[in-house]
């Protein structure tokens, strides 16, 4: 597999957005290394990256590892619950941690995916390829969620996709909003359905619009529809 892009488990990308955007991107880093890999359990437990080449990939200018330990420790405490929206109409549900253990060690990052987690990540079912330099043009973790969600509904022979609809409180959890924060609708609306849409539509090759679901006035949830960008 090209390291230009991570091929992804649905279940990773409809994950509650609580991470930093620096952290969500460097998951996708890890897992495009680790990829081959993933299926020789025997042979590979802790897969193993260059400390220089995660930050390179990264597109970060700064050779701190303290803030890479920073961005570790979050994917090794951060639940992601597969099946969130419901795509592969399997009675299942799980959970797992992004990372089961990472370190620093003699310049590598070294790091390891619990066993279900591990088990789903290759060649799963239900996947999506995220361009790994496409990533990295995003400013807002919001938009970079968005993104790979808008990916993951893609239908490529189509030329087109939507998700399903979602709601608000999904939706909220998918994008890391904490409870008390963008109360009123209006506020959601502005800083994060619109403000992301905007951004994956000006830095990424696809394109995305909304609809809003109401009961009354009241907007109760969000469909995205996507398309290859002109």
């Amino acid at each position: 597999m090209s390291y230009a892009e991570v091929i992804k488990h649905s279940a990773t990308v409809q994950v509650t957005n609580t991470v930093p955007l620096l952290a969500r991107r460097l998951w996708n880093v890890l897992l495009a290394r680790a990829y081959d890999d993933l299926p020789d359990w025997e042979r590979v437990r802790v897969h193993k990256v260059p400390v220089g080449e995660v930050l390179e990939s990264l597109g970060t200018t700064t050779r701190n590892t303290e803030h890479l330990k920073d961005l570790l420790k979050a994917l090794a405490s951060t639940p992601v619950e597969w099946n969130v929206l419901g795509k592969d109409n399997v009675e299942e549900w799980g959970v797992s941690a992004l990372l089961a253990e990472a370190k620093i060690k003699g310049g590598q990052v070294e790091f390891s995916y619990g066993p279900t987690l591990r088990e789903r990540l290759h060649n799963p079912r239900l996947y999506v390829r995220i361009s790994l330099s496409i990533q990295n043009r995003f400013a807002s973790k919001h938009s970079l969620a968005l993104y790979e969600l808008c990916v993951d509904y893609l239908d490529v022979a189509r030329g087109r996709g939507e998700t399903p609809w979602i709601p608000l409180d999904t939706y909220r959890a998918m994008m890391g909003i904490e409870d008390g924060q963008y109360a009123r609708f209006a506020q959601l609306n502005q800083r994060v359905v619109k403000a992301s849409v905007k951004e994956v539509n000006k830095r990424s090759d696809v394109a995305v619009s909304v609809e809003y679901q109401k009961d009354g006035r009241s907007v109760t949830a969000l469909k995205f529809r996507v398309r290859p960008a002109d």
